[in-house]
C-alpha cells in the first residue's frame, strides 16, 4: 500500500465515529508494505488521543503478524516495554494479549533471549502474568471438562452371553 492510500485510509479513521469501522480501518493500516509508515503508526498508538488505549495494543499485535513489520513491533514492544507495562500493567489480560502477540513469531534463540532480558525488567509482573496466564488455561481446561460427566465404573474383565428363546406374547418363536 503507498501512501497516498495509508493517508486516505487514516483520514477515514479519523473522520469515523462507529466503532467497528475504526477497528477494520485501524487494522488496514498495518497492512502496509511500507516500514515507515508501519514504524508511524506505531509510534501514534502511544498517543491515546490518537489512538484509544485498547486499540493501540491491536495496532503493536497487527503490525508484529505483517511480515514487513514484525521486526519493527519486536524493536518496538523492546523499546517502549516500560511505557506500555505501566500503562497495561495493572490490566493483566491486555498485556498478557501484548506480549502473547509481539513474541508470537519470535524465531532465533537470540529473540528469545531479548525476550527474557526485557521481561527480567519486573520480575514481580512476571510472577502476576504466569500466574495469570496458568489460572486462565486452567480455567478454560476446567470449563470444558465440567460438561463431561466423569465415567468411574469399573470396566468388566469377563463377559457371560445367555442364551434364552425368544418370545413373541406367548408363543415361542423358532
Amino acid at each position: 500500500m503507498d501512501e497516498d492510500v495509508w493517508e486516505f485510509i487514516w483520514m477515514k479513521f479519523h473522520s469515523t465515529l462507529a466503532v467497528s469501522e475504526k477497528k477494520i480501518l485501524l487494522e488496514a493500516l498495518t497492512c502496509s508494505d511500507d516500514r515507515n509508515l508501519l514504524n508511524r503508526l506505531l509510534n501514534l498508538s502511544l498517543n491515546s488521543e490518537v489512538v484509544l488505549d485498547q486499540d493501540a495494543i491491536d495496532v503493536i499485535i497487527h503490525v508484529a503478524r505483517n511480515p514487513h513489520g514484525r521486526d519493527l513491533a519486536w524493536k518496538f514492544f523492546r523499546e517502549k516495554w516500560k511505557i506500555l507495562n505501566a500503562r497495561y500493567g495493572e490490566a493483566l489480560f491486555m498485556n498478557s494479549k501484548l506480549i502473547s502477540g509481539v513474541t508470537e513469531f519470535l524465531n532465533t534463540e537470540e529473540e528469545l533471549r531479548e525476550d527474557m532480558e526485557i521481561t527480567k525488567m519486573d520480575y514481580q509482573f512476571l510472577i502476576v502474568y504466569t500466574i495469570s496466564f496458568l489460572s486462565l488455561e486452567l480455567s478454560e481446561h476446567y470449563n470444558s471438562l465440567k460438561e463431561r460427566p466423569l465415567q468411574f465404573q469399573k470396566i468388566p474383565t469377563k463377559y457371560f452371553h445367555m442364551l434364552s428363546p425368544e418370545k413373541d406374547g406367548d408363543k415361542e418363536i423358532r
